[in-house]
């Protein structure tokens, strides 16, 4: 007869500080976070959810 013995493991504590990723804030990217929405555009970005997306956008080109 086998038996298993199930590990317990501590409760995770989450995310260290330095591998957390700040929400994107800024008006580059809110303007091209509209942009993508209204034209119902597809980005590998978006679609790979990907966590540099808002400093990316924040970086982006002038839209105009």
């Amino acid at each position: 007869m086998n038996t298993v013995k199930e590990s317990i493991a501590p409760p995770s504590k989450g995310k260290p500080k330095w591998l957390r990723v700040k929400l994107p804030v800024g008006k580059k990217y809110k303007e091209l976070r509209g942009l993508v929405d209204k034209y119902d555009l597809h980005t590998i970005c978006t679609s790979g959810s990907c966590p540099n997306m808002g400093e990316c956008w924040t970086e982006a080109l002038p839209l105009s």
